[in-house]
């Protein structure tokens, strides 16, 4: 965690990295003077608990940043900012009767207005909401208050819309979610929705960013690359999930030959795949490689990275398309199938 100054105000930032390592930054708050310090530090802990015991040396660095910036400006000059600001945008509305600019600012105008209805105590749902963030951010961290309540409205709307069977319009307001106040959990319920919609590639991009250690991450994956025709790419993805779901290791330990589709995953996302994508996958699963390496790897409490090793992939993926055939040949006319690229 550390602070950087930006113009007047100093940020918190907490850095971490995403599911496919790239480093990035949290903002976890803003201070442009003692007291706004004192707010964020105070906040700091609830907000992240796993924080608190560095409020003491971000204290001790932020007083270094704030010795040399200038004190803010006071609340007259701010009030007459904001004034001269409405009195430009009155100005501008009144002299403006094009339809298509009216069009084009409507969002904008929408925010204001609901800003200002919160303030009046007349809200209004998502866009008050949203008018409490600031529109000159691009992202927000999930910590913060305000964005958890947006994304809260958000959700809201979502579960309306998927009971009315609106799928495509739901999509559109994950999106938005999820380019604001991006979460592992919104992240694959995003992915979900475009999985269901068909648009497979999409939603793999929305797996990707979950992290590693998520099992549906993988899973999920293992799915949308079925449903794609490309099942190498799937039972790679399996075998990652398999090792990180401890359901999917009770099942295969129980099981002798046949595989039985059935526990909590298979209950929820078992939509996610086609019939024969769940044959394949109880194929893979129930080989005996399979259940071997994976009994040691539990046995020696480690996470491998390749639950089992190359040259066993491609004999591996032969039994489980035979599965998905329900034949003990193997299907050669399956797309993406290696013998066919």
């Amino acid at each position: 965690m550390f602070i950087k100054k930006h113009g007047r105000r100093c940020l918190l930032l907490h850095s971490y990295r995403d599911g496919r390592g790239k480093s990035c930054h949290r903002r976890l708050a803003h201070f442009a003077d003692a007291a706004g310090l004192e707010r964020a530090l105070e906040d700091l802990p609830l907000r992240c608990p796993g924080l608190a015991g560095q409020v003491s040396k971000i204290r001790r660095q932020a007083q270094a940043h704030l010795d040399g910036t200038p004190p803010p400006a006071s609340p007259e000059e701010r009030a007459w900012k904001i004034r001269r600001a409405a009195g430009a945008l009155l100005t501008y509305l009144t002299e403006e009767s094009d339809e298509d600019v009216w069009e084009t600012v409507a969002s904008d105008l929408a925010l204001v207005n609901a800003r200002l209805l919160e303030r009046l105590d007349e809200p209004d749902g998502i866009i008050t909401e949203r008018s409490r963030l600031s529109p000159r951010r691009r992202r927000f961290d999930a910590s913060d208050q305000a964005a958890r309540d947006y994304g809260q409205a958000l959700d809201g709307k979502v579960e309306e819309l998927q009971k009315d069977e609106k799928f495509a319009e739901s999509a559109t307001v994950l999106a938005e979610r999820v380019k604001l106040c991006p979460t592992p959990e919104s992240r694959l319920a995003y992915g979900l929705l475009l999985h269901k919609l068909d648009r497979f590639r999409e939603a793999r991009a929305q797996y990707e960013l979950v992290p590693l250690s998520g099992p549906y991450r993988h899973l999920h994956t293992a799915a949308a690359f079925w449903r794609e025709g490309l099942p190498t790419e799937s039972m790679v993805h399996l075998l990652h999930g398999v090792t990180r779901l401890p359901e999917f290791r009770r099942i295969f330990f129980r099981a002798k030959r046949q595989l039985p589709a059935d526990g909590q995953y298979w209950a929820e996302f078992r939509h996610l795949w086609t019939e024969t994508g769940v044959e394949f996958a109880m194929g893979i699963c129930s080989q005996m490689v399979v259940r071997t390496r994976l009994y040691k790897a539990i046995e020696a409490r480690v996470q491998p990275r390749q639950l089992v090793p190359n040259f066993v992939l491609t004999w591996l993926i032969d039994r489980g398309l035979a599965r998905a055939r329900g034949s003990s040949k193997i299907a050669e006319d399956i797309p993406g199938h290696p013998r066919n690229r």
